[in-house]
């Protein structure tokens, strides 16, 4: 009720404003997602209109700063550097917005915008060739993903803040990785075969392993449409004549579901076998078994 009521109120204010001025509008948006979030978030500590107003809050500023450089620069011949300044501006003031309300994807939110900023630069501005520029979203993911490690070692007993924010980095960092590793593979575009298939198999078995290890399923989540893709574009190209794209996708989905279901009931038994294998140095960094 409270989110559907502050989307309803921002966004009709926004859209009178326009009519009158594009910076003032942004700028009224941005002020007012601030003080929002200071009745829902820091008094009432309510989540999700947090996440949602700090949401807002960055892409009012990012647009509110595109407007204001578009005017003092010419934007076709100063696009690049309109869009660099706009997003540095816009990262800058997710800090004092974290200190003040501490919304856990605040953190996660500045990596990728920050990964976006250093993606467009290395795209149009280096013009780096996709293998290249694909490389830079991987490095940018595993950044994310240690620094999730990082906030998950602070807090192993998964109990305060930190446990929230290295929940969202860790869905940053296999977001990033994930498309970053399956696009250089081209596996959406090209025939499946049944090399691509094994690395694609290798690859989510690798991100299984360290999920249970690390206790944190977003690796899993993030690769299983590629891999229910892969599998079943597999098994069509083996048995096209004889099996459906419908067919092939649910026994599939049928395999794969069944699959993660024991893994998820059977969870804690195979992560406590999982790291009773591994050294005690690396254990010891992870968290507790619940």
């Amino acid at each position: 009720f409270v989110l559907v009521a502050c989307l309803l109120f921002l966004f009709s204010l926004t859209w009178l404003l326009l009519e009158i001025s594009d910076i003032l509008s942004f700028l009224v948006l941005s002020i007012l997602s601030v003080l929002l979030s200071k009745h829902f978030v820091k008094k009432n500590k309510m989540a999700l209109p947090g996440i949602i107003l700090f949401v807002i809050y960055s892409i009012s500023n990012f647009i509110l700063f595109m407007s204001i450089i578009s005017n003092i620069l010419d934007k076709s011949l100063y696009q690049n550097l309109t869009i660099i300044l706009s997003s540095i501006f816009t990262v800058a003031l997710c800090y004092p917005h974290w200190r003040y309300f501490k919304v856990p994807i605040t953190i996660a939110c500045s990596y990728l915008m920050s990964a976006g900023l250093i993606m467009y630069i290395a795209v149009f501005v280096y013009e780096l060739e996709q293998l290249y520029s694909l490389n830079v979203l991987m490095v940018c993911g595993i950044v994310m993903l240690i620094s999730a490690l990082y906030w998950d070692y602070k807090d192993k007993k998964r109990i305060s803040i930190e446990s929230d924010i290295a929940f969202w980095l860790h869905l940053s960092a296999a977001a990033c990785i994930v498309l970053s590793m399956f696009s250089q593979l081209d596996i959406l575009y090209t025939n499946v075969d049944l090399f691509k298939s094994s690395i694609v198999m290798a690859f989510y078995f690798v991100t299984s392993v360290l999920a249970v290890a690390i206790d944190r399923r977003a690796f899993m989540v993030s690769s299983l449409i590629y891999v229910l893709y892969t599998l079943t574009m597999l098994v069509i190209s083996t048995y096209g004549d004889s099996i459906s794209s419908g067919i092939g996708f649910s026994i599939i989905g049928l395999i794969t579901g069944g699959s993660l279901l024991l893994l998820s009931i059977y969870w804690r038994g195979v992560r406590k076998s999982l790291l009773m294998a591994l050294p005690e140095r690396i254990t010891k960094l992870v968290s507790v078994i619940r």
